[in-house]
């Protein structure tokens, strides 16, 4: 099958480097459940200006990418679908400037998979329309791929665990659980 996997919050631990970086930039905790911008502004512990320059400085600095760690299972997980025969592919929201700094720290965790950089913003469904599955841990960036990807997955982090989502779409509890799914398919 061809698996499609978000970057942040699938592979690569930002909600982790986004509570550090609060911590570092503006002294103030930010709870890994309290990791998107509107949690963080509508429980006042960023404003709105302060998440801005948390995000642009975690997503656009390559020390902040060095530091962050890889989601528990991601890596070995990846290996053992690519092992299996899977082909992987990496599509991020993050802008193309910052591409070589994601396949730096891939290639530091050795994961060499083609890798995508839409830009914030942009729907991933023109990258995604090829695949069989796509993993991602932003709900409303799946929803804009229920036409053109036969199975969706929302990988589950502490901010995102409220969230409602269609029918379509599928919850994974973390990668043992999206191993157990993709092998049932």
């Amino acid at each position: 099958m061809n698996i499609g996997l978000d970057f942040d919050g699938v592979i690569a631990n930002t909600g982790f480097i986004k509570s550090l970086a609060a911590k570092r930039l503006f002294q103030k905790e930010l709870p890994i459940s309290c990791v998107k911008t509107s949690v963080a502004i509508a429980n006042n512990i960023l404003t709105d200006e302060q998440y801005k320059i948390l995000r642009r400085e975690i997503y656009d600095n390559y020390s902040w990418l060095v530091e962050t760690p890889a989601i528990s299972k991601s890596i070995e997980s990846m290996n053992a679908l690519i092992k299996s025969g899977h082909k992987l592919e990496i599509i991020t929201a993050r802008f193309p400037e910052g591409r070589e700094h994601i396949e730096s720290w891939l290639a530091k965790h050795s994961i060499n998979v083609p890798l995508t950089c839409v830009g914030y913003g942009v729907s991933k469904a023109q990258s995604a329309k090829d695949l069989d599955i796509f993993v991602e841990d932003d709900a409303k960036n799946l929803v804009g791929l229920i036409k053109y990807v036969p199975k969706l997955f929302l990988f589950d982090q502490p901010y995102n665990l409220d969230e409602e989502v269609p029918m379509e779409i599928g919850r994974a509890k973390d990668w043992d659980d999206l191993l157990s799914k993709i092998e049932s398919l």
